[in-house]
């Protein structure tokens, strides 16, 4: 791949590893193009959606830069390290970069190394098999023409070149982005009040995230998720999937539309555009949309705390279009 296609994320965390980051991001560009390089201080704007931000540019890059300090694994209040916590960006960044087929090269910072295993959540096991590159004051021109000379050097990666990888990544990227709007909605799924609710388990969470990630539209955002049950007056879809007993499915609202995947397999996604939607209401236990034909409801709704969220979201859109 020329140079100037090369597409960088620097990873780092913020109170290990910041002045370097920074340090590392000016070399690059000036290698680069400040255009080819990704770190979120610099791109993300007043107002901006993060993870999303941060999962488009992972899944648009062609290299992963992880810089790693002494105390990279981070730490917490509780004497806990930030990078086992399945919400730790430093964590998220990494997996994903890996997930995608992404090249992982480790930088290990002023003479820092790899932490052990036990410190590493399974899921970055995998970092502790790269060929690490290191960074030091006193040696950092040198380090930075390895690092440029690593990144050039013409390798492929593990999805290839292939377009039809390429989407593949794109895909993963969003289905990384819906699990993490999911996981925020319940946090921990070994609570006991999600432990035995069928909605909740790995496997029908996972066929409806599969779902809704194949539902939307690559441009398509998500704003909020909720499991409810939908069931209409007249609409003889709704009528049968509320027949065969598809209680509490998954509900997304998009910049477009409110979607809705069942929980029972083979049952199609519900699309319902806000331009059909001439008003939405709540009652206590329920969010009722008024269409020209008939009315379509959404009951059994949690978290209940979404309830006054999604309608007013829902609102908003209506008077938009």
């Amino acid at each position: 791949m020329p140079r100037e296609e090369k597409k960088i994320f620097i990873s780092y965390r913020r109170e290990d590893t910041a002045p370097y980051a920074g340090w590392l991001q000016d070399r690059l560009a000036q290698h680069y193009g400040a255009s080819k390089i990704f770190m979120d201080v610099a791109y993300l704007q007043p107002g901006e959606d993060f993870p999303r931000v941060i999962a488009q540019a992972i899944s648009s890059c062609d290299v992963l830069v992880a810089l790693i300090g002494p105390a990279w694994v981070g730490s917490t209040a509780d004497g806990k390290t930030r990078i086992q916590e399945a919400n730790d960006w430093v964590r998220l960044e990494i997996e994903s970069a890996l997930d995608q087929g992404i090249r992982v090269i480790p930088l290990l910072i002023d003479g820092a190394s790899l932490p052990s295993p036990e410190k590493l959540p399974s899921s970055l096991g995998r970092i502790l098999a790269k060929n690490c590159l290191s960074l030091s004051p006193g040696t950092f021109g040198e380090d930075i023409r390895k690092l440029t000379s690593a990144i050039d050097f013409p390798t492929i990666g593990v999805f290839g070149e292939d377009p039809a990888k390429r989407i593949e990544r794109g895909r993963k990227a969003r289905f990384a982005e819906i699990d993490r709007l999911y996981r925020a909605l319940f946090g921990d799924f070994n609570d006991l009040r999600y432990r035995h609710d069928p909605f909740i388990q790995p496997s029908a969470r996972r066929r409806q995230l599969d779902a809704l990630t194949d539902a939307v539209e690559p441009d398509e955002d998500i704003a909020h998720l909720a499991l409810g049950t939908f069931s209409h007056d007249h609409d003889t879809t709704m009528e049968v999937i509320r027949y065969r007993g598809t209680y509490r499915g998954l509900c997304a609202l998009t910049q477009r539309r409110l979607v809705y995947i069942p929980w029972r397999t083979g049952l199609p996604a519900y699309f319902l555009p806000y331009s059909h939607i001439l008003n939405v209401d709540r009652s206590l236990l329920s969010i009722t949309f008024t269409l020209v034909a008939g009315n379509t409801r959404l009951d059994e709704i949690k978290p209940h705390s979404k309830m006054s969220i999604m309608r007013d979201y829902i609102r908003d859109r209506i008077a938009r279009r």
